[in-house]
């Protein structure tokens, strides 16, 4: 359920049983835990970036240490750029 909450908008996911987290308001009532929507987002970006980025990589080499696999690189540092990433990488003070 999306709330249009101050500053940004935000969400919760609500369970039927009702075990979703609350806090208790100034009047005495329950209000739900919201998680807002932009910094969701960015955190799961930003694993999903160091995933790809660093752990994977680190990975593929430790890899090729290991099993002693031959190799030689064909290639430099891929790079993708999509809407959005100049932005995402200055949010999150990535080079």
């Amino acid at each position: 359920m999306l709330f249009e909450t101050e500053p940004e908008f935000s969400f919760a996911i609500l369970d039927p049983a009702g075990t979703e987290k609350t806090i208790a308001t100034p009047d005495g009532g329950l209000r739900v835990v919201t998680t807002p929507i932009l910094n969701f987002i960015n955190t799961q970006t930003l694993s999903l970036w160091n995933f790809l980025n660093i752990d994977i990589a680190s990975w593929i080499n430790e890899y090729i240490i290991l099993e002693k696999l031959n190799y030689r690189q064909i290639g430099g540092k891929s790079k993708s750029i999509f809407i959005g990433t100049k932005l995402f990488k200055k949010i999150n003070n990535l080079v």
